[in-house]
């Protein structure tokens, strides 16, 4: 049987791979959303 602190620690390092397996299939890319806007005008009549 495998010891408790042993079980805890692989138990981390899996959770761990598991963040950083996570974190690459998400943010593989980054795209630039901003647009110029027009300039701001008071309402009319």
């Amino acid at each position: 049987m495998i010891k408790p602190w042993k079980q805890a620690i692989i138990l981390v390092l899996v959770f761990i791979a598991g963040i950083f397996t996570f974190e690459r299939l998400t943010n593989h890319e980054v795209q630039d959303l901003t647009t110029d806007m027009a300039e701001a005008t008071l309402p009319g009549l």
